[in-house]
This record gives structure tokens, sequence and C-alpha cells, in this order.
């Protein structure tokens, strides 16, 4: 929409192509890192030492990829935030991603669970110049709440794995 457009031009472009996303389910990572690749952007993994560094604080990690899957890891108010605190310290990315379902079909813990995510990426890239978004991994419309904090953030929050990734490499390669 117009309002996610002028959001994109608002924001400085990312100086290279090196993202990172965060999800909370293998499934839709690995569907999100082909979607990745179809759109022009594919995710390289992380650099060893950030791996390892992310497997040494969370021991129940057996693989981190990108997507890093971070569904079941530790208590989901740990895990998210301190991994996007991670990615956004390591000096290795441009732009970090949130890719989760934001749909109206969300309730409960769900939906809080999705929004929580969505601001721990806020928190992770605030003072920086890392290029902050949020896929929803549907296309359905994310609920209106979700927009609003979107908009009083400065954060696009795109609907559907390759659309959003669409969105995002037209940016890049701007």
């Amino acid at each position: 929409d117009i309002a996610t457009a002028i959001k994109f031009c608002k924001v400085a472009s990312a100086t290279s192509r090196r993202v990172g996303v965060v999800t909370n389910s293998g499934g839709e990572g690995e569907y999100f890192a082909d979607k990745a690749e179809q759109a022009g952007i594919p995710l390289s993994l992380f650099p060893d030492s950030l791996r390892a560094a992310i497997m040494d604080e969370f021991p129940n990690f057996i693989h981190v990829g990108n997507p890093v899957d971070c569904w079941a890891i530790d208590d989901d108010r740990v895990v998210f935030p301190r991994v996007f605190q991670m990615l956004a310290e390591s000096g290795e990315f441009d732009v970090l991603i949130s890719a989760i379902d934001h749909s109206y079909w969300l309730r409960g813990t769900e939906r809080s669970l999705a929004t929580g995510i969505a601001d721990d990426l806020r928190k992770a890239v605030e003072g920086t110049d890392i290029f902050p978004a949020v896929i929803g991994v549907t296309t359905c419309d994310p609920p209106v709440e979700d927009l609003e904090w979107a908009r009083r953030h400065d954060i696009p929050m795109l609907k559907g794995s390759l659309p959003g990734l669409r969105a995002i490499a037209a940016r890049l390669n701007h």
C-alpha cells in the first residue's frame, strides 16, 4: 500500500544485501529461505562464530540456520529478544527480518507471541543502521493493531513471504 511505499522511501538504503531472518517455525523458515532465493536475495548462513555463540547461549539449538528458528528453544521472552540482539550486535547484517504469522486468526498467546517478536526486532535495531522489517508469512492482512504498531515505529509490515521479500529486494536494489 501507499503508506508502506512511503515508509520504504524514508528509510536509508542498506549498505549491502546481508539479511538475517528470525522465525518461529522450521517449516516456515525453509519456505522463507526458498522464497528469498526466488526474490533474488538468497540468505547466507550466519558466520561460524555467531552460530557458535547462539548455540553456546542456547544449548537446545541443534542447528542455527538463516532463518534461525527460535521456537521451543527456551522461553520465547528470552530466546527471541536475545537472538535478535545477538544478530544486531554482530555487525554481520544490514537487514533483519521477523518472519512470523501476523494474521487475524491468531488469538490469545499466539497474538502476543507475534507482537512480542516484532517488538524484539524493534528493540534490537534501535539506534543502529540496520533496516528492520516484519514479513507476515501468510497473504492475509495483519490485524489493525499490528499495522498501527508498525506505523508508530516506522517499521514496514509486509504480507506474504514472496511479496514481502520482493519488496525488500527492490529496496536493496534501489
